[in-house]
Protein backbone atom coordinates (compact mmCIF):
# COMPACT_ATOMS: atom_id res chain seq x y z
CA UNK A 1 0.00 0.00 0.00
CA UNK A 2 2.41 2.37 1.04
CA UNK A 3 4.81 1.60 -2.40
CA UNK A 4 1.68 2.00 -3.98
CA UNK A 5 1.15 5.37 -2.43
CA UNK A 6 5.02 6.61 -3.24
CA UNK A 7 4.85 5.23 -6.79
CA UNK A 8 1.26 7.30 -7.41
CA UNK A 9 3.05 10.81 -5.53
CA UNK A 10 6.15 10.29 -7.51
CA UNK A 11 3.39 10.05 -11.07
CA UNK A 12 1.75 13.27 -10.17
CA UNK A 13 5.47 14.67 -9.11
CA UNK A 14 6.19 14.06 -12.86
CA UNK A 15 3.18 15.29 -14.39
CA UNK A 16 3.44 18.51 -12.42
CA UNK A 17 7.08 19.11 -13.85
CA UNK A 18 6.22 17.94 -17.35
CA UNK A 19 3.39 21.04 -17.28
CA UNK A 20 5.64 23.43 -15.19
CA UNK A 21 8.88 23.46 -16.44
CA UNK A 22 7.86 24.31 -19.82
CA UNK A 23 5.86 26.91 -18.73
CA UNK A 24 8.47 28.10 -17.08
CA UNK A 25 11.12 28.25 -20.19
CA UNK A 26 7.98 29.96 -21.81
CA UNK A 27 7.80 32.56 -19.62
CA UNK A 28 11.62 33.07 -19.31
CA UNK A 29 11.15 33.84 -22.83
CA UNK A 30 8.56 36.36 -22.82
CA UNK A 31 10.79 37.91 -20.24
CA UNK A 32 13.14 39.42 -22.78
CA UNK A 33 10.58 41.16 -24.91
CA UNK A 34 8.69 42.76 -21.71
CA UNK A 35 12.44 44.52 -20.62
CA UNK A 36 12.91 45.11 -24.24
CA UNK A 37 10.39 47.78 -24.25
CA UNK A 38 11.03 49.79 -20.66
CA UNK A 39 14.67 49.26 -20.23
CA UNK A 40 15.42 51.44 -22.32
CA UNK A 41 13.44 54.30 -21.93
CA UNK A 42 15.32 55.19 -18.82
CA UNK A 43 18.66 55.69 -21.34
CA UNK A 44 17.44 57.89 -23.77
CA UNK A 45 18.74 61.34 -21.88
CA UNK A 46 22.61 59.59 -21.79
CA UNK A 47 21.93 58.43 -25.51
CA UNK A 48 20.66 61.64 -26.73
CA UNK A 49 23.93 63.05 -24.69
CA UNK A 50 26.33 60.42 -26.65
CA UNK A 51 25.44 60.91 -29.89
CA UNK A 52 25.01 64.71 -29.28
CA UNK A 53 21.52 63.82 -31.10
CA UNK A 54 17.86 65.53 -30.20
CA UNK A 55 15.14 64.24 -28.61
CA UNK A 56 13.08 64.14 -31.19
CA UNK A 57 15.50 61.79 -33.48
CA UNK A 58 16.35 59.54 -29.83
CA UNK A 59 12.57 58.70 -29.86
CA UNK A 60 12.68 56.25 -32.56
CA UNK A 61 14.80 54.02 -30.20
CA UNK A 62 11.68 53.41 -28.74
CA UNK A 63 9.39 54.04 -31.80
CA UNK A 64 11.04 51.65 -33.91
CA UNK A 65 10.78 48.67 -31.54
CA UNK A 66 7.48 48.99 -31.38
CA UNK A 67 6.79 49.68 -34.71
CA UNK A 68 8.79 46.58 -36.07
CA UNK A 69 6.77 44.18 -33.20
CA UNK A 70 3.30 45.70 -34.01
CA UNK A 71 4.11 45.01 -37.88
CA UNK A 72 5.30 41.59 -37.67
CA UNK A 73 4.14 39.99 -35.14
CA UNK A 74 0.84 38.70 -36.86
CA UNK A 75 3.02 36.87 -39.77
CA UNK A 76 5.22 35.41 -37.01
CA UNK A 77 2.11 33.88 -35.68
CA UNK A 78 1.23 32.12 -38.78
CA UNK A 79 5.19 31.14 -39.71
CA UNK A 80 5.19 29.54 -36.32
CA UNK A 81 1.80 27.46 -37.03
CA UNK A 82 3.05 26.67 -40.07
CA UNK A 83 6.58 25.66 -39.87
CA UNK A 84 6.84 24.72 -36.11
CA UNK A 85 6.49 27.02 -32.99
CA UNK A 86 9.34 25.96 -30.95
CA UNK A 87 11.69 26.77 -33.92
CA UNK A 88 10.49 29.93 -34.34
CA UNK A 89 10.71 31.13 -30.46
CA UNK A 90 14.04 29.56 -30.68
CA UNK A 91 14.81 31.44 -33.81
CA UNK A 92 13.38 34.27 -32.15
CA UNK A 93 15.39 34.38 -29.18
CA UNK A 94 18.69 34.23 -31.22
CA UNK A 95 17.79 36.96 -33.44
CA UNK A 96 16.90 39.01 -30.69
CA UNK A 97 20.53 38.34 -28.60
CA UNK A 98 22.29 39.26 -31.68
CA UNK A 99 19.79 42.55 -32.03
CA UNK A 100 21.10 42.77 -28.90
CA UNK A 101 24.45 42.91 -28.83
CA UNK A 102 24.51 45.24 -31.99
CA UNK A 103 22.85 47.85 -29.96
CA UNK A 104 25.27 47.57 -27.21
CA UNK A 105 28.15 48.18 -30.11
CA UNK A 106 26.39 50.62 -32.01
CA UNK A 107 28.63 53.75 -32.80
CA UNK A 108 25.78 55.90 -34.55
CA UNK A 109 22.55 56.77 -33.04
CA UNK A 110 20.95 55.11 -36.83
CA UNK A 111 22.78 51.96 -36.43
CA UNK A 112 20.62 51.81 -32.91
CA UNK A 113 17.66 52.15 -34.13
CA UNK A 114 18.33 49.81 -36.58
CA UNK A 115 19.43 47.23 -34.11
CA UNK A 116 16.16 48.08 -32.56
CA UNK A 117 14.36 47.33 -35.34
CA UNK A 118 15.49 44.24 -35.61
CA UNK A 119 15.44 43.38 -32.07
CA UNK A 120 11.79 44.16 -32.44
CA UNK A 121 11.64 41.04 -35.37
CA UNK A 122 12.97 38.89 -32.14
CA UNK A 123 10.41 40.03 -29.93
CA UNK A 124 7.67 39.74 -32.61
CA UNK A 125 8.97 35.45 -32.88
CA UNK A 126 9.09 35.36 -28.96
CA UNK A 127 5.63 37.11 -28.82
CA UNK A 128 3.76 35.13 -31.14
CA UNK A 129 4.86 31.49 -29.99
CA UNK A 130 4.95 31.98 -26.36
CA UNK A 131 1.16 32.26 -25.68
CA UNK A 132 0.62 29.71 -28.56
CA UNK A 133 2.24 27.18 -27.09
CA UNK A 134 1.46 28.27 -23.38
CA UNK A 135 -2.49 27.34 -25.07
CA UNK A 136 -1.38 23.37 -25.88
CA UNK A 137 0.93 22.72 -23.08
CA UNK A 138 -1.91 22.34 -20.43
CA UNK A 139 -5.48 21.17 -20.46
CA UNK A 140 -8.03 23.19 -21.86
CA UNK A 141 -9.33 23.88 -18.31
CA UNK A 142 -6.27 25.15 -17.24
CA UNK A 143 -5.88 27.61 -20.37
CA UNK A 144 -7.00 30.56 -17.86
CA UNK A 145 -3.74 30.03 -15.40
CA UNK A 146 -1.73 29.43 -18.40
CA UNK A 147 -2.88 32.97 -20.08
CA UNK A 148 -2.85 34.46 -16.38
CA UNK A 149 0.96 33.77 -15.52
CA UNK A 150 2.01 35.30 -18.89
CA UNK A 151 0.04 38.46 -17.70
CA UNK A 152 2.11 38.41 -14.68
CA UNK A 153 5.20 37.94 -16.52
CA UNK A 154 4.49 40.61 -18.72
CA UNK A 155 3.82 42.94 -16.00
CA UNK A 156 6.82 41.61 -14.17
CA UNK A 157 9.48 42.13 -17.31
CA UNK A 158 7.62 45.77 -17.53
CA UNK A 159 7.79 46.86 -14.01
CA UNK A 160 11.39 45.58 -13.65
CA UNK A 161 12.61 47.02 -16.93
CA UNK A 162 12.89 51.26 -15.66
CA UNK A 163 14.27 50.04 -12.05
CA UNK A 164 17.10 47.35 -13.91
CA UNK A 165 17.58 49.97 -16.50
CA UNK A 166 18.52 52.97 -14.33
CA UNK A 167 20.52 51.20 -11.90
CA UNK A 168 22.75 49.89 -14.85
CA UNK A 169 22.85 53.60 -15.58
CA UNK A 170 24.20 54.75 -12.00
CA UNK A 171 26.89 51.73 -12.64
CA UNK A 172 27.53 51.88 -16.03
CA UNK A 173 27.32 53.16 -19.69
CA UNK A 174 23.96 53.28 -21.99
CA UNK A 175 25.31 50.19 -23.80
CA UNK A 176 25.45 47.65 -20.93
CA UNK A 177 21.65 48.78 -20.62
CA UNK A 178 21.61 46.21 -23.94
CA UNK A 179 24.55 43.56 -22.19
CA UNK A 180 22.43 42.67 -19.35
CA UNK A 181 19.58 41.22 -21.92
CA UNK A 182 22.12 38.47 -23.13
CA UNK A 183 22.50 36.49 -20.36
CA UNK A 184 18.97 36.55 -20.18
CA UNK A 185 18.10 35.21 -23.74
CA UNK A 186 20.46 32.61 -23.01
CA UNK A 187 19.04 31.76 -20.30
CA UNK A 188 15.87 30.87 -22.20
CA UNK A 189 16.86 29.57 -24.77
CA UNK A 190 18.44 26.96 -22.66
CA UNK A 191 14.98 26.29 -20.97
CA UNK A 192 13.22 26.48 -24.06
CA UNK A 193 15.07 24.05 -26.00
CA UNK A 194 15.30 21.61 -23.00
CA UNK A 195 11.77 21.43 -21.52
CA UNK A 196 9.40 22.85 -24.18
CA UNK A 197 7.88 20.21 -26.36
CA UNK A 198 8.62 19.97 -29.92
CA UNK A 199 6.28 20.12 -32.43
CA UNK A 200 7.88 18.76 -35.35
CA UNK A 201 5.75 16.41 -36.37
CA UNK A 202 3.19 18.94 -36.88
CA UNK A 203 5.47 21.11 -38.89
CA UNK A 204 5.94 18.36 -41.31
CA UNK A 205 2.14 17.80 -42.31
CA UNK A 206 1.47 21.65 -42.07
CA UNK A 207 3.91 21.99 -44.68
CA UNK A 208 2.23 19.83 -47.10
CA UNK A 209 -0.92 21.83 -47.07
CA UNK A 210 -1.56 24.04 -49.81
CA UNK A 211 -3.22 27.16 -47.53
CA UNK A 212 -2.53 30.96 -47.00
CA UNK A 213 0.10 31.93 -44.88
CA UNK A 214 -2.72 33.53 -42.80
CA UNK A 215 -6.03 32.47 -42.65
CA UNK A 216 -8.84 35.99 -43.13
CA UNK A 217 -11.59 33.93 -41.81
CA UNK A 218 -10.37 33.59 -38.60
CA UNK A 219 -11.43 37.12 -38.67
CA UNK A 220 -15.58 36.22 -39.25
CA UNK A 221 -15.79 35.77 -35.45
CA UNK A 222 -17.87 39.14 -34.47
CA UNK A 223 -17.32 38.05 -30.79
CA UNK A 224 -13.69 37.72 -30.59
CA UNK A 225 -12.75 40.60 -32.93
CA UNK A 226 -14.99 43.14 -30.38
CA UNK A 227 -13.25 41.37 -27.52
CA UNK A 228 -10.11 42.11 -29.31
CA UNK A 229 -11.43 45.60 -30.09
CA UNK A 230 -11.88 46.29 -26.32
CA UNK A 231 -8.35 44.68 -25.45
CA UNK A 232 -6.73 47.57 -27.89
CA UNK A 233 -8.35 49.88 -25.71
CA UNK A 234 -7.63 48.53 -22.25
CA UNK A 235 -4.09 48.67 -23.38
CA UNK A 236 -3.96 52.17 -24.82
CA UNK A 237 -5.49 53.19 -21.88
CA UNK A 238 -2.92 51.04 -19.60
CA UNK A 239 -0.25 52.81 -21.92
CA UNK A 240 -1.45 56.24 -21.54
CA UNK A 241 -0.91 55.87 -17.60
CA UNK A 242 2.58 55.47 -18.25
CA UNK A 243 2.84 58.52 -20.50
CA UNK A 244 0.80 61.04 -19.43
CA UNK A 245 1.40 59.78 -15.78
CA UNK A 246 4.91 61.49 -15.29
CA UNK A 247 3.60 64.79 -16.27
CA UNK A 248 0.74 65.58 -14.41
CA UNK A 249 2.68 63.77 -11.25
CA UNK A 250 5.60 66.34 -12.06
CA UNK A 251 3.53 69.39 -12.79
CA UNK A 252 0.52 68.93 -11.31
CA UNK A 253 0.90 67.52 -8.29
CA UNK A 254 4.90 68.56 -7.49
CA UNK A 255 6.76 65.43 -6.65
CA UNK A 256 10.06 64.64 -7.23
CA UNK A 257 11.91 62.71 -9.75
CA UNK A 258 12.20 59.84 -7.77
CA UNK A 259 8.56 60.01 -6.06
CA UNK A 260 7.39 59.81 -9.81
CA UNK A 261 9.70 56.60 -10.21
CA UNK A 262 8.18 54.90 -7.58
CA UNK A 263 4.26 56.12 -8.08
CA UNK A 264 5.02 54.33 -11.74
CA UNK A 265 6.11 51.39 -10.48
CA UNK A 266 2.84 50.93 -8.47
CA UNK A 267 0.83 49.92 -11.59
CA UNK A 268 2.85 46.78 -13.06
CA UNK A 269 4.06 45.80 -9.47
CA UNK A 270 0.08 45.39 -8.96
CA UNK A 271 -0.64 43.76 -12.42
CA UNK A 272 2.28 41.29 -11.43
CA UNK A 273 0.30 40.26 -8.66
CA UNK A 274 -2.94 39.93 -9.77
CA UNK A 275 -2.40 38.46 -13.07
CA UNK A 276 -1.71 34.74 -11.67
CA UNK A 277 -5.00 35.11 -9.64
CA UNK A 278 -6.90 36.34 -12.43
CA UNK A 279 -6.39 33.25 -14.70
CA UNK A 280 -7.26 31.27 -12.01
CA UNK A 281 -10.81 32.79 -11.74
CA UNK A 282 -11.47 32.42 -15.11
CA UNK A 283 -10.63 28.54 -15.37
CA UNK A 284 -13.05 28.43 -11.98
CA UNK A 285 -15.60 31.11 -12.90
CA UNK A 286 -15.50 30.85 -16.79
CA UNK A 287 -14.76 33.25 -19.40
CA UNK A 288 -17.74 35.84 -19.84
CA UNK A 289 -18.30 36.83 -15.90
CA UNK A 290 -14.80 38.10 -15.62
CA UNK A 291 -14.00 39.34 -19.04
CA UNK A 292 -17.40 41.88 -18.05
CA UNK A 293 -16.21 41.87 -14.61
CA UNK A 294 -12.49 43.13 -15.78
CA UNK A 295 -14.29 45.50 -18.60
CA UNK A 296 -16.09 47.08 -15.83
CA UNK A 297 -13.50 47.59 -13.43
CA UNK A 298 -11.31 49.35 -16.33
CA UNK A 299 -14.02 51.99 -17.16
CA UNK A 300 -14.52 52.61 -13.58
CA UNK A 301 -10.80 53.15 -13.06
CA UNK A 302 -10.12 55.25 -15.70
CA UNK A 303 -13.23 57.53 -14.40
CA UNK A 304 -11.57 57.51 -11.25
CA UNK A 305 -8.17 58.76 -12.49
CA UNK A 306 -10.51 61.73 -14.34
CA UNK A 307 -11.31 62.99 -10.99
CA UNK A 308 -10.05 61.11 -7.84
CA UNK A 309 -6.11 62.65 -8.27
CA UNK A 310 -8.10 66.21 -8.77
CA UNK A 311 -9.87 65.87 -5.61
CA UNK A 312 -7.29 63.76 -3.60
CA UNK A 313 -3.92 64.20 -5.19
CA UNK A 314 -1.69 61.22 -4.82
CA UNK A 315 -3.55 59.29 -2.66
CA UNK A 316 -6.47 59.25 -5.58
CA UNK A 317 -4.21 58.43 -8.65
CA UNK A 318 -2.75 55.66 -6.41
CA UNK A 319 -6.80 54.22 -5.60
CA UNK A 320 -7.56 55.02 -9.45
CA UNK A 321 -4.24 52.30 -10.07
CA UNK A 322 -5.99 49.90 -7.72
CA UNK A 323 -9.07 49.95 -9.73
CA UNK A 324 -7.39 50.45 -12.90
CA UNK A 325 -5.01 47.83 -13.10
CA UNK A 326 -6.63 44.83 -11.63
CA UNK A 327 -9.34 45.07 -13.91
CA UNK A 328 -6.97 45.42 -17.01
CA UNK A 329 -5.41 41.84 -15.95
CA UNK A 330 -9.05 39.99 -15.12
CA UNK A 331 -9.85 41.82 -18.87
CA UNK A 332 -6.48 40.45 -20.87
CA UNK A 333 -6.71 36.89 -19.26
CA UNK A 334 -10.38 36.05 -19.77
CA UNK A 335 -9.96 37.64 -23.40
CA UNK A 336 -6.65 35.86 -23.96
CA UNK A 337 -8.35 32.56 -23.10
CA UNK A 338 -11.37 33.41 -25.22
CA UNK A 339 -8.99 34.22 -28.37
CA UNK A 340 -6.93 30.96 -27.85
CA UNK A 341 -9.63 28.53 -26.99
CA UNK A 342 -12.27 29.40 -29.76
CA UNK A 343 -9.18 28.25 -32.08
CA UNK A 344 -8.34 24.79 -33.69
CA UNK A 345 -5.01 23.95 -32.43
CA UNK A 346 -3.21 24.75 -35.69
CA UNK A 347 -4.05 28.52 -35.91
CA UNK A 348 -3.34 29.00 -32.02
CA UNK A 349 0.18 30.66 -33.76
CA UNK A 350 -1.83 32.85 -36.09
CA UNK A 351 -4.53 33.76 -32.85
CA UNK A 352 -1.96 34.62 -30.76
CA UNK A 353 -0.11 36.97 -32.96
CA UNK A 354 -3.29 38.59 -33.47
CA UNK A 355 -3.66 38.97 -30.01
CA UNK A 356 0.10 40.37 -29.50
CA UNK A 357 -1.12 42.45 -32.56
CA UNK A 358 -3.86 44.15 -31.00
CA UNK A 359 -1.48 44.83 -27.40
CA UNK A 360 0.95 46.95 -29.42
CA UNK A 361 -1.28 48.94 -31.59
CA UNK A 362 -2.99 49.86 -28.45
CA UNK A 363 0.49 50.41 -26.71
CA UNK A 364 0.79 52.43 -29.84
CA UNK A 365 -2.31 54.12 -29.35
CA UNK A 366 -1.38 55.24 -25.84
CA UNK A 367 1.67 56.64 -26.61
CA UNK A 368 0.42 58.78 -29.73
CA UNK A 369 -3.32 59.40 -29.80
CA UNK A 370 -4.08 59.79 -26.10
CA UNK A 371 -1.01 61.35 -25.42
CA UNK A 372 -2.02 63.57 -28.61
CA UNK A 373 -5.03 64.16 -26.60
CA UNK A 374 -4.02 65.54 -23.56
CA UNK A 375 -2.15 67.91 -25.32
CA UNK A 376 -5.12 68.91 -27.10
CA UNK A 377 -6.82 69.41 -24.05
CA UNK A 378 -4.05 70.62 -22.45
CA UNK A 379 -4.09 73.93 -24.71
CA UNK A 380 -0.45 74.68 -23.95
CA UNK A 381 2.68 75.09 -25.74
CA UNK A 382 4.37 73.61 -23.32
CA UNK A 383 3.86 71.28 -20.13
CA UNK A 384 6.05 72.91 -17.73
CA UNK A 385 4.40 76.39 -19.08
CA UNK A 386 0.77 75.08 -17.89
CA UNK A 387 -0.82 75.97 -14.97
CA UNK A 388 -2.16 72.99 -12.39
CA UNK A 389 -5.89 74.49 -13.53
CA UNK A 390 -4.87 73.50 -17.18
CA UNK A 391 -3.13 70.11 -16.32
CA UNK A 392 -6.21 69.16 -14.08
CA UNK A 393 -8.60 69.70 -16.87
CA UNK A 394 -6.78 68.15 -19.50
CA UNK A 395 -5.83 65.00 -17.56
CA UNK A 396 -9.25 64.65 -16.22
CA UNK A 397 -11.04 65.27 -19.56
CA UNK A 398 -8.01 63.02 -21.40
CA UNK A 399 -9.36 59.55 -19.04
CA UNK A 400 -13.45 60.90 -19.70
CA UNK A 401 -13.19 60.17 -22.95
CA UNK A 402 -11.05 56.72 -22.29
CA UNK A 403 -13.73 55.68 -20.29
CA UNK A 404 -16.55 56.43 -22.60
CA UNK A 405 -14.83 54.20 -24.94
CA UNK A 406 -14.38 51.20 -22.90
CA UNK A 407 -17.84 51.73 -21.70
CA UNK A 408 -18.50 51.17 -25.67
CA UNK A 409 -16.74 48.31 -25.66
CA UNK A 410 -18.38 46.66 -22.94
CA UNK A 411 -21.73 47.15 -24.41
CA UNK A 412 -20.82 46.03 -27.23
CA UNK A 413 -19.49 42.45 -26.23
CA UNK A 414 -22.65 42.43 -23.89
CA UNK A 415 -24.69 42.42 -26.99
CA UNK A 416 -22.86 40.60 -28.65
CA UNK A 417 -22.49 37.33 -26.85
CA UNK A 418 -26.31 37.14 -26.79
CA UNK A 419 -26.32 35.52 -30.29
CA UNK A 420 -22.76 34.04 -29.63
CA UNK A 421 -21.02 32.33 -27.13
CA UNK A 422 -17.89 32.44 -25.42
CA UNK A 423 -16.00 29.16 -25.66
CA UNK A 424 -15.02 27.64 -22.37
Amino acid sequence: MEEELFKLKQNQNEDVKRQHMPLFGLASALLIPTLGVSISNVALPLISQSFGAPLSEVNWVVIAYLVSVTSLVLGAGALGDKFGRKRLLLTGIGAFSFASMLCALSTTLWMLIGARFLQGLGAAMILSSTLALAGTLLPKRKTGLAMGLMGTIAATGTALGPFVGGITLQLLSWPFVFWFLLPLAGLAYFLCLKFVPSDQARTRSQKKLSSPLINLSLLDNTLRNRTLTASLFVDAIAMSTLVIGPYYLTYALAMSPASVGITMSIGPFIAAMSGYTSGKLVDSCGIKPILLLGLCLVALGSFCFAYLPLLFGIYGYIAALLVLTPGRQLFLASSHTFVIKSVSDKEKGLASGIVNLCKNLGLLTGASLISGLFSFFLNSSSVSDASVEQLNTAFSATFLVSSIFVVLSLVSIVLTSRHKKFSQ
